[in-house]
């Protein structure tokens, strides 16, 4: 019974362990399945990570070159506006207004009288049909004006004052003494930028721009006041009026003619390379070189970009040489710094001697001598 018996159950007992054996196995095979499974999820979670921390520093990357590039663009329009011609200060902030605001459309207005009038619209033509000047009676006036407020639709009084001419207005203030010279309103602006920094920027920037024009126009006038331009060296218009009244009565009365050459010069102000001469120094340099010493040239600020040059006894014969001569020479000089500027040069008779006073002049001189004592 025993060797009938004991091959049956030793094979029994090998199944048993033979299958407990394979049972383990793939027990510890499903095991190693689902850490696998899950070091697969985690792989997939970090490569994921990775690519939003990639993502991520992309964007970091882009906003620091989009900072970099406002901050050189902000530089360069705030070097613009540091200028010393109230004419030139309006025009040169839109270069700061872009990088601070990117409105699609502004104004500027300047304060005279009891109204405000618009001197600049920069921007698209969505709105066309916007009041070019507001008086004292109305709302935008008052606020901004009268209160030195700034206006804006965020809120629901600003709504009210502003209605459909703009987004946000503010008073062009000049720090130095609280006095309200004009208005900037923006007309058309993305909705992302009215923010709470915005508004302060844009506050900042109204009391800047006030200052800056301010701070040229007094200039302007301290300038108007000297004999001579601090920029170019040249005499002043203020001081042309005095002294070509002089030139043409000492004319009548000695008998000489004077003539005067008109340059007017018309150059891309923004395209000035870096250290360049401006164009009234270049003249300067051109009539104390080619000129003779008894020719008077001004700077004549009420027109931009034309200066005057008297010619004491300078026949009218002559004159067409003389501004060839002048604008050769600014040819040349301009070349010589890079400087493109379209030249035009006319002349006037301001004073011809009469007949009478030509045969004078041919008189031989009577001359006395006084006795000696």
């Amino acid at each position: 019974m025993l060797a009938v018996a004991g091959k049956p159950a030793l094979w029994l007992a090998s199944a048993v362990v033979i299958g407990e054996l394979r049972t383990r196995q793939e027990r510890i095979k499903l095991g190693l399945q689902a850490q696998v499974a899950g070091l697969e999820r985690r792989v997939g979670e970090l490569q994921a990570a990775v690519d939003e921390l990639d993502g991520a520093n992309e964007r970091l990357r882009t906003a620091a070159a989009a900072q970099i590039q406002t901050a050189v663009s902000l530089v360069q329009a705030v070097r613009s506006v540091e200028t010393q011609d109230p004419g030139l200060v309006f025009p040169s902030v839109d270069g700061i207004v872009q990088s601070l605001l990117q409105p699609a459309a502004y104004s500027i207005f300047l304060l005279a009288g009891e109204r405000l009038e618009r001197v600049v619209r920069l921007g698209d033509d969505v709105v066309v049909d916007l009041p070019p000047r507001y008086d004292a009676r109305t709302p935008l006036f008052c606020a901004v004006v009268d209160r030195q407020e700034v206006v804006h639709v965020a809120s629901e009084e600003g709504q009210q004052i502003l209605g459909d001419d703009g987004v946000i207005a503010g008073p062009l203030v000049d720090a130095a003494f609280g006095q309200v010279i004009g208005m900037i309103k923006i007309e058309s602006l993305p909705l992302t930028m009215l923010r709470p920094d915005t508004l302060a920027a844009f506050t900042a920037l109204c009391e800047w721009i006030g200052s800056a024009y301010k701070n040229a126009q007094r200039f302007d006038e301290a300038n108007r006041e000297r004999v001579t331009s601090a920029d170019s060296r040249l005499f002043t218009d203020a001081y042309y009026q005095p002294v070509s009244a002089f030139v043409v009565a000492l004319a009548k009365r000695v008998g000489f003619e004077v003539n005067q050459l008109t340059v007017r010069v018309t150059h891309d102000s923004m395209g000035r390379p870096e250290g360049a001469p401006s164009i009234g120094q270049v003249l300067q340099r051109v009539v104390a070189q080619g000129l003779r010493s008894t020719d008077l040239a001004f700077d004549y600020h009420i027109s931009r970009g034309e200066y005057v040059i008297l010619l004491p006894m300078t026949p009218l014969s002559q004159c067409q040489l003389v501004a060839d001569r002048v604008r050769e020479l600014l040819i040349g000089a301009l070349t010589t710094h890079d400087l493109v500027a379209r030249i035009a040069v006319t002349f006037e008779t301001l004073h011809a001697p009469s007949v009478d006073d030509v045969s004078r002049r041919q008189r031989k001189p009577f001359r006395r001598t006084a006795p000696y004592t």
